[in-house]
């Protein structure tokens, strides 16, 4: 096997060609409509791993990657349809990859998920099939643990928003705080792709679903589900809305502390997903420890100094990658990070008092970032394709040979 590859923003993963064991168990489920025993439920977690289990090291050893903790079917008579959620475990939501995905520039991919499913998807009006729910599972699945994308937005998004707002989220120290931005970090990334919440028909063209030839299960599942009124996209449309929220509470926790616990309880007699219920418990008991580390003028000014100097030395490394960047993933990813640091810079240099000497400066950086954007935008690069083992295939030409 090959090593894992790390191009940009997008971490290709291995995956298990062999679908049997997860078709069988998918089989069963929709045979007793989701009403499984423990033994049925473990075999399932089990199915999922078997698929996305391979990944390798420098030393060319193999071992167990990402991880299926639970599987549940959620009974849902009277709440709103929510489809299948994936969202990171919660016990390894801990204070080292939050800070990962919050404060580091490095791609994560979430590597330990759980996975529910509403019991409506297992009606007989949507009439779901072994290979329609296999297809969901890992359209679901793959598009979390396959790809740091979801991260990757998140942290343009949570820049874009505390440079427009003066804002600084301060190193989370106790656990209660982790456990409050978990709760935002795990929402945006469980909704970032998933057909469930998200408005566009990214399914049409998901190259990992491609790979195991299950495009028209899944198109057809998507069908169904329509034609019975169990609609698509009724949840909040932008899945950055839950962290927009924390960061407004965070900002001003003293007097909102009161209104954000009564929001939540609110949210969770309207929620029908058990997930989120025990994401959304967990913040209600750690809310009212929270400490938030208050940031006065001073060390604003010299967070916001120590940035720009970061994007000064990051300068040279963005630009021998933009000299170098070949395919439209790498050209994409290098352009976000480029346009997250000109948005902050031309802020900085319009609202902050500083020197004539530092405007001409930081003006000289940001000229350098519009010029690398421009240069980048002129740039040939081509469309690289990643089916399953993400090796690339030329084009079949008919008589080309």
């Amino acid at each position: 096997m090959d090593k894992e590859e790390l191009r940009g923003g997008f971490i290709p993963k291995r995956i298990s060609n062999d679908f049997s064991r997860l078709r069988d168990s998918c089989a069963l489920y929709v045979e007793k409509q989701g009403k499984v025993s423990m033994k049925e439920r473990k075999e399932m977690q089990d199915a999922i791993n078997s698929v996305f289990d391979y990944h390798t090291t420098q030393d060319m050893t193999f071992g167990p990657d990402s991880s299926c903790e639970n599987f549940i079917v959620t009974e849902n008579t009277d709440k709103m349809f929510f489809g299948v959620k994936v969202m990171p475990s919660h016990k390894f939501m801990d204070r080292y990859l939050l800070d990962d995905i919050l404060f580091e520039e490095k791609p994560v991919r979430i590597k330990t998920v759980d996975v529910e499913f509403d019991s409506k998807m297992f009606s007989p009006l949507v009439g779901m099939t072994a290979n329609e729910m296999m297809a969901v599972i890992l359209y679901e699945v793959g598009h979390v643990v396959n790809s740091s994308a979801p991260v990757d937005d998140l942290r343009v998004q949570v820049d874009a928003y505390c440079a427009a707002n003066d804002q600084v989220i301060a190193n989370l120290k106790d656990k209660d705080a982790i456990d409050f931005m978990a709760f935002a970090v795990a929402e945006y990334i469980s909704k970032h792709s998933s057909l469930f919440t998200n408005s566009g028909d990214k399914f049409t063209a998901d190259e990992f679903i491609h790979y195991a030839d299950l495009d028209d299960q899944l198109e057809n599942l998507i069908s169904k589900i329509a034609k019975n009124n169990f609609r698509l996209h009724e949840d909040v449309d932008n899945p950055f809305a839950t962290m927009l929220w924390t960061l407004r509470i965070l900002s001003s926790l003293s007097t909102r502390k009161i209104m954000a616990i009564k929001t939540l309880k609110k949210a969770i007699d309207l929620s029908a997903s058990v997930l989120e219920q025990n994401y959304m418990k967990s913040l209600i008991r750690g809310l009212e420890h929270v400490r938030i580390i208050p940031v006065n003028e001073g060390a604003l000014h010299k967070f916001k100094y120590n940035t720009m100097k970061q994007f000064d030395e990051d300068y040279f490394e963005i630009a021998m990658r933009c000299k170098n960047v070949e395919e439209e993933d790498d050209a994409i990813y290098l352009m976000r990070k480029i346009n997250t640091r000109v948005s902050i810079i031309d802020d900085y240099i319009n609202t902050e008092k500083i020197s004539p000497d530092d405007f001409k400066k930081w003006s000289k950086l940001l000229d350098k970032y519009k010029d690398l954007r421009d240069d980048l935008l002129k740039t040939t690069v081509y469309k690289g394709k990643q089916y399953g083992v993400f090796v690339n295939y030329p084009d079949i030409v008919p008589n080309r040979y």
